[in-house]
């Protein structure tokens, strides 16, 4: 199971991937604790129901101080600092001699650059004091982990919930708010397309001004702060971008 960055994870996760034929657990998220570093990174993860997962936390960082820093990220520069540094910070080294790292612009979804790719193509090779790298399918740096690792004494386990010292309070019971949020989402983006696709035919011209404000209407779901005031104005902020999108489509 793929999840980098989400706020914690519950100890039923472990009996819930088994069943679904899921068996092996990455993220990174949980390094951004903050006050207590979780100490490994590789390790099986074990269930409420005593369900174990062979799990991997993605090392990669630029910071060699763990006494200033132990975060980690996914979305590493693909260069010898966030190499070296993801090495230096793996905890694991007496169990396995290698580490998943992945690179790139995440969250906005831009991916490597040509550098990063062309820096990559570099280590390949070797440079001196610093680990080799080789680009692989995650599934099969499992694969070779779960092989490298099986009945090891030094492979430790973390019996339930893992949870992160950060982001707290996060989760909303606004249901509505958030389904009227991808609705905005979506029929935005629906409305940007067709105008795109009028613009490029020269059937009518792209309403820039028009969708940008469009955007701004639609409100962050942020109810941590005051579910109640958020539900209120959240509602009329969404009822409004919906009617204006409608309105500029049927004109």
């Amino acid at each position: 199971m793929w999840l980098p960055d989400v706020f914690g994870y519950s100890a039923a996760l472990p009996q819930i991937m088994k069943k679904a034929g899921i068996d092996y657990f990455m993220t990174t998220k949980i390094s951004w604790n903050e006050f207590n570093k979780v100490p490994y990174d590789t390790f099986m993860w074990k269930g409420i129901d005593g369900t174990e997962i062979l799990s991997h936390f993605s090392p990669s960082t630029d910071c060699f101080d763990e006494g200033d820093c132990w975060q980690t990220t996914y979305n590493a520069y693909l260069n010898p600092e966030h190499i070296l540094g993801g090495w230096h910070r793996y905890s694991q080294k007496d169990l396995n001699k290698e580490y998943l790292c992945t690179f790139g612009h995440g969250d906005g979804g831009g991916g490597p650059t040509r550098d990063m790719l062309e820096m990559g193509h570099r280590m390949t090779k070797g440079i001196p004091g610093c680990p080799k790298v080789k680009q692989e399918f995650a599934i099969d740096f499992y694969h070779d982990l779960e092989k490298e690792v099986k009945g090891s004494r030094r492979l430790p386990k973390w019996a339930g919930e893992l949870y992160l010292e950060f982001h707290r309070g996060t989760l909303t019971s606004q249901g509505r708010n958030k389904r009227y949020n991808r609705k905005s989402e979506l029929l935005y983006h629906d409305m940007e397309t067709i105008c795109a696709i009028a613009d490029s035919n020269g059937i009518a011209s792209y309403p820039r001004q028009f969708i940008n404000d469009g955007w701004k209407i639609i409100p962050q779901p942020v109810p941590r702060y005051n579910p109640r005031l958020f539900d209120k104005r959240g509602l009329r902020g969404f009822q409004g971008a919906v009617r204006q999108a409608h309105l500029r489509g049927q004109s």
